[in-house]
């Protein structure tokens, strides 16, 4: 197998392979090739510059906690949660996640600079 990965300068990632195999008892070489695209949706934007948090998603049962981290942006980073849960702390580069009811969460990491990122719970 080949393949190649790469990212251009809007955060876009490509991956392309391509192989060849024979089959066992068949005389004939059989190929394919396809490619796949993923476009990040993770880094946020603004004047002050993206915003990365870490994990970009993750599953926390009620009860449980996760923790995030959020890297890029300038200033100081100001944490906002929407849906059942309560973070650590509401500023800093990371913050713990407590689950309290079901259903989907966004964790929200905004820089005073402008930038900001977001995390989704499940």
């Amino acid at each position: 197998m080949t393949g190649s990965i790469s990212k251009d300068s809007a955060g876009s990632t490509s991956a392309t392979m391509s192989g060849t195999w024979i089959e066992p008892d068949f005389y004939a070489i059989i190929s394919a090739k396809g490619s796949v695209s993923v476009t990040s949706t993770n880094t946020g934007s603004g004047t002050g510059g993206a915003v990365t948090v870490t994990p970009p998603n993750t599953t926390v049962a009620v009860g449980g906690s996760a923790t995030f981290t959020a890297s890029g942006g300038s200033g100081t980073i100001t944490w906002s949660v929407s849906g059942g849960g309560s973070l650590s702390t509401a500023t800093g580069t990371s913050t713990t996640f407590v689950r309290t009811t079901a259903g989907t969460v966004t964790i929200t990491a905004t820089a005073s600079g402008g930038g900001s990122g977001s995390a989704t719970i499940n």
